[in-house]
């Protein structure tokens, strides 16, 4: 291999060395990370001929289209723990709420709202209907968004 060869083909041929000899476990970390979505699919087929010929793989991705094509298992780690373990269905049962943030005179009694925190006018809300929810605040006059991260504190948007 050239040091001109295109990443993509460099990713490439890292897998197929990867499944040279038949192993019985193969661990691909970002397979597709810098293919094209042709590259994307040929590889996945040649994932899926190696776990019906029995193989298993071991994949990290951040990419769902290519867990939902893939995976069979699915474990989500999150700053080194376990946070979901178990078919695509299961996990996405355990993900389905989303969190709005934002600050508010009193938005009790919208519609779609599972889970409710507040601080003063500081809320957040869990959802399983996030757009419909984000829209009806947005129309209700109430809010003024805020945006919260897991390791940082309240801010406003920028």
């Amino acid at each position: 291999m050239g040091t001109g060869s295109a990443g993509g083909q460099k990713r490439r041929l890292a897998v197929a060395i990867g499944c040279t000899g038949r192993p019985r476990l193969v661990l691909l970390d970002e397979p597709t990370a810098g293919l094209d979505v042709d590259a994307w699919h040929a590889l996945w087929d040649a994932v899926r001929s190696y776990q019906v010929q029995g193989g298993t793989v071991i994949l990290t991705s951040h990419y769902l289209e290519e867990v939902e094509a893939l995976a069979e298992r699915i474990i989500v780690v999150d700053r080194g723990r376990v946070r979901a373990d178990g078919s695509l269905a299961d996990v996405r049962s355990m993900v389905a709420a989303r969190r709005a943030c934002f600050r508010a005179a009193d938005p009790r009694g919208l519609d779609g709202v599972e889970r409710a925190r507040w601080d003063g006018d500081r809320h957040e809300l869990w959802t399983g209907v996030a757009d419909q929810l984000v829209r009806d605040l947005v129309t209700s006059g109430l809010t003024s968004p805020i945006w919260r991260s897991p390791t940082l504190p309240w801010r406003r948007p920028s």
